[in-house]
């Protein structure tokens, strides 16, 4: 990312999917393994997968503890476009941050909601259960192994 000139402080996210693996703890291991790479590096770390698949084989509860608000899920009930979100497929998960609601190529605004902004450093909403600290910056210390 440096040597393409990618600003610091920019986002970057990892798709992790199907393939990926099927052991739910390596899988998050992994997923954190980048994350805190990307984060040491100078950027924003995000996390990008797709709902039936972080349910079988992620263990979201502990990256949404490491990374608060660096979610971005897809979750959609057709490959339709989608000229509105259907909130009712909205994600019953903590710390969505972009929510990929279309399966198509109609432009980002048609396919995704951006929970909060990109561009704030503070989380979307704040509230006893939601830290006030930047967006992205790991809740517990990084240790290099």
């Amino acid at each position: 990312a440096q040597n393409a000139g990618l600003a610091k402080g920019s986002y970057i996210a990892l798709d992790y999917e199907a393939g990926a693996g099927a052991n739910k703890a390596n899988n998050t291991t992994a997923i954190l393994a980048f994350m805190d790479q990307i984060y040491a590096s100078g950027y924003k770390p995000m996390f990008y997968s797709y709902t039936s698949y972080v349910n079988s084989y992620v263990d979201l509860s502990r990256i949404n503890a490491r990374y608060p608000n660096a979610l971005w899920l897809a979750w959609y009930s057709t490959t339709a476009h989608q000229a509105t979100p259907p909130m009712q497929y909205f994600p019953k998960y903590s710390n969505v941050k972009i929510w990929q609601y279309a399966d198509n190529h109609y432009g980002v605004d048609g396919n995704v909601m951006v929970v909060g902004s990109l561009d704030n450093d503070k989380p979307a909403e704040q509230t006893a259960s939601k830290p006030s600290r930047s967006t992205n910056t790991p809740s517990i210390p990084t240790k290099t192994r």
